[in-house]
């Protein structure tokens, strides 16, 4: 129908502009009769001529002003708008009505006389202008100049100090980003996971067999305890744990109340000797870390100069300070905080900060302890098994030799 409307307007405007030419006979013309009305051929070819001439003009016209609208859709896609001295109501259209535009292009490229040069280049503008929005940029993540290759990456794993080497078990698994450092003993089946820290530099550090200690705990040992040597607290630990020399010493305190107030005075000498002796023999809780077997260290604890027994959790987030005792099949509930020298019976549940007794485990829940640690010794082997059983340091092989050219 768009292409007709031309036609339609010259139709319109030579019946309404030329009704008395069309009916004038010139002299010495030809008559024609059309019903009622008469005419001559010559005046019939000069309407014939005026009628194709108003549809040439009105199709020029049509066409210029077409182009003219290509144009000004064009400037205003290819510059701001706001540097143009347009209405607020062309703008509006234009970026409301691309599809318009680009079909008014893609029109003008068909019906224009031009060559195919012009045509595939306004083909090209109205595919440009169907698109309502530019393509967003693609991100693109560079490393930062000083990041260093993993592959040569300064961190070490094992740190000797001084005569000091850490040892790690045949078949014990640990981490790439962990950290030995000074006196420390990983035993068979155990596993130090990501992240964690085992600072052997002041005193020993002990992880037993099928133990493990999980991401980003930090293990320490400090000089000395507070149930080290010479701490009466260690005579406490000591008469705990060997019932014969309590019996031996409560028997002479016992015989010295019954005796004279001279008697008296000797028996506590010979208590106070009695315990120092054996205080030399049984010094009661070293300062050194030590984690026996079974024991299963949840992730970000702190462990400094504590002692933990055999078949025990300690609960992620926990905080262990220096002369802390866990006893056997015991169990730390998560954030714990067991102050210095404090000892947490066998078979009890216990948690807080400072941690306090909760309740007492039934047997089958201790038995459910060593196969914790178990489990965890069994997916450690599945990590252990995707590397390399020899170090890192065939890389700083290749990066040297490279420095200095050598391609053998």
């Amino acid at each position: 129908m768009a292409d007709w409307g031309p036609v339609l307007i010259a139709v319109i405007l030579f019946v309404v502009l030329t009704p008395g030419l069309l009916f004038q006979i010139p002299a010495g013309g030809r008559v024609v009769e059309f019903g009622n009305m008469q005419t001559s051929g010559a005046s019939i070819l000069v309407h014939a001529i005026i009628f194709f001439g108003l549809i040439t003009i009105f199709t020029i016209a049509i066409n210029l002003w077409n182009l003219f609208g290509i144009w000004f859709n064009w400037l205003l896609y290819r510059m701001p708008l706001d540097s143009l001295p347009t209405t607020a109501f062309l703008r509006t259209f234009v970026l409301a009505n691309p599809s318009a535009m680009a079909t008014s292009i893609a029109r003008f490229s068909r019906r224009g006389v031009a060559s195919n040069l012009i045509r595939r280049y306004f083909a090209a503008e109205a595919a440009v202008a169907v698109k309502t929005e530019a393509p967003k940029p693609k991100l693109t993540v560079s490393p930062s100049p000083d990041r260093v290759n993993w592959d040569y990456r300064g961190q070490r794993q094992i740190i000797p100090l001084g005569q000091w080497l850490p040892k790690v078990a045949v078949d014990a698994y640990v981490a790439p980003n962990v950290v030995l450092a000074g006196q420390v003993t990983v035993w068979d089946g155990s596993s130090v996971w990501n992240g964690a820290v085992l600072r052997g530099d002041l005193n020993k550090i002990t992880l037993g067999f099928c133990s493990n200690v999980q991401e980003r705990c930090v293990v320490h040992a400090a000089w000395s305890s507070p149930t080290g040597y010479c701490s009466l607290y260690g005579i406490k630990i000591m008469l705990d744990r060997n019932q014969e020399y309590a019996m031996f010493l409560s028997s002479i305190v016992e015989f010295s109340r019954l005796a004279h107030s001279l008697y008296d005075l000797i028996g506590f000498l010979i208590l106070i000797i009695l315990g120092l002796l054996s205080i030399l023999k049984f010094s009661g809780l070293p300062a050194e870390t030590l984690i026996d077997r079974y024991v299963t260290v949840g992730a970000y604890s702190l462990l400094r100069s504590c002692t933990i027994e055999p078949e025990c959790i300690i609960g992620q987030h926990s905080i262990l300070m220096e002369g802390s005792l866990v006893e056997t099949r015991s169990i730390l509930e998560a954030g714990s905080v067991v102050p210095p020298g404090r000892r947490i019976p066998s078979g009890e549940l216990w948690g807080g900060n400072p941690a306090r007794f909760i309740t007492t485990l039934t047997n089958e829940e201790t038995l459910e302890i060593p196969k914790l640690a178990v489990a965890i010794n069994h997916l450690s082997g599945d990590y252990f098994s995707e590397f390399l059983p020899y170090s890192t340091v065939y890389l700083e092989v290749e990066k040297f030799k490279k420095s200095l050219g050598i391609t053998v």
